[in-house]
């Protein structure tokens, strides 16, 4: 078993206090609480409080983004860029690891050339809603499109609108390609679970996943960081509760607990080909 702590990504103030205040919140519920719900002392109530901090301690190397969390760049008229992570020193990467991620809005008829530092690097692209181009590779909803290493800006444009997710870099890139939705093929993966591989190369892979409610995958670790983007529906990821336009990256090393849909989902995954239940880390009783 991998006990030992990955380097902690940097969440968040607003995570962090997110996180916080819900261990908190939990803490003083269950200290109100009647005692024939919860004894006023004693093993049950001590071991519900603990089972709170030991969660609270889990998590807290998961970076979790809320759609309603963070500010908005605008690099060009009509363009919004909400970055949910970036790399901000000199070390060296984890496995699996971007250098940054980031969700796009255009409005209708933008144009970006510049603003989002990905000359000289890799990036990848998946269109949420609408379509675009880039550099002159047109793309629909839910298209993917890895771009490889050049000098050069991609040139980003959009005459519908458009609202894209871009993964900036990183030790592992995707074959550079495009991958369409019209021309998907979906398959079985767990029950319940269906997905659609979007590329895999060695031992890393991204990929949509729909879940029907109720769907389980059991603990596991990460041998490389995994991205994870809600696109529609509810998803438990351990005890953190995702929902449509959240973000979790959970960094190579960490273990997630039990993974299950809350209601019916669509949810973008980047990280293990294989999920690394050989690191997973007993459950609590």
């Amino acid at each position: 078993m991998n006990t030992k702590t990955p380097p902690a990504p940097r969440a968040s103030v607003a995570e962090r206090t997110e996180l916080d205040e819900a261990v908190d919140l939990l803490s003083r519920a269950l200290a109100e609480a009647p005692d024939n719900v919860v004894p006023r002392s004693g093993a049950a109530r001590n071991r519900l409080l603990r089972r709170v901090a030991d969660s609270a301690a889990r998590h807290r190397g998961m970076v979790t983004v809320r759609r309603r969390h963070g500010r908005a760049d605008e690099p060009a008229p009509g363009v919004q860029v909400r970055w949910l992570y970036r790399t901000e020193d000199a070390r060296a990467l984890r496995v699996g690891e971007p250098v940054a991620l980031a969700l796009i809005e255009l409005a209708p008829g933008t144009r970006l050339d510049a603003g989002l530092g990905l000359a000289g690097g890799c990036s990848e692209w998946l269109v949420l809603r609408g379509a675009a181009q880039i550099d002159g590779v047109a793309l629909n909803t839910l298209d993917h499109h890895a771009r490889a290493a050049t000098a050069a800006e991609p040139v980003i444009t959009s005459e519908e609108g458009a609202t894209l997710y871009v993964r900036n870099g990183g030790r592992e890139a995707a074959t550079a390609g495009t991958s369409r939705a019209r021309e998907a093929a979906w398959e079985d993966f767990a029950p319940g679970i269906r997905r659609r591989v979007l590329w895999q190369h060695g031992g890393a892979i991204g990929y949509l996943a729909r879940a029907a409610q109720g769907a389980v995958v059991p603990p596991h670790g990460h041998h490389r960081d995994e991205e994870c983007l809600m696109l529609e529906g509810d998803l438990f990821l351990g005890d953190i509760l995702v929902r449509e336009g959240d973000f979790q990256l959970a960094p190579a090393g960490v273990v997630h607990g039990t993974v299950q849909a809350g209601s019916d989902c669509v949810v973008y995954i980047r990280g293990d080909a294989e999920l690394a239940f050989d690191l997973a880390e007993p459950q609590p009783a």
